[in-house]
């Protein structure tokens, strides 16, 4: 998956009905912003973090996941709707390893 793929899939789950109305807007009343305006903003958010990133900018991105759990929850269900990207991101975690020593421990015991 490329990342126009990736963007247009975190769009389209930010811009449906049902996270239309996110609790976490970033500024109060706007909820309501048509989607190209938002989709817009979201471009320019995402090319800024991306592209002439501030390390304060992305710490504070970072601090958000681990701060706010539903924040870190809508965004790993998110993530976990591609297979690749949940993939990759167990893969960079070691988590694939782990979960098979887990699996191989079970069936000893079973």
């Amino acid at each position: 998956m490329n990342k126009k793929q990736i963007k247009k899939l975190i769009q389209e789950a930010f811009t449906d009905n049902v996270y239309g109305k996110y609790p976490y807007s970033h500024r109060a009343g706007e909820e309501d912003q048509p989607t190209p305006d938002f989709e817009a903003e979201w471009s320019a958010f995402s090319d800024r973090l991306l592209k002439n990133p501030k390390i304060d900018e992305v710490v504070e991105f970072a601090k958000i996941l681990v701060n706010d759990k539903d924040m870190l929850a809508d965004v790993l269900e998110v993530i976990g709707t591609n297979k690749s990207i949940g993939t990759a991101f167990m893969r960079q975690m070691d988590f694939t390893d782990k979960f098979d020593d887990l699996l191989k421990d079970k069936e000893n015991i079973a």
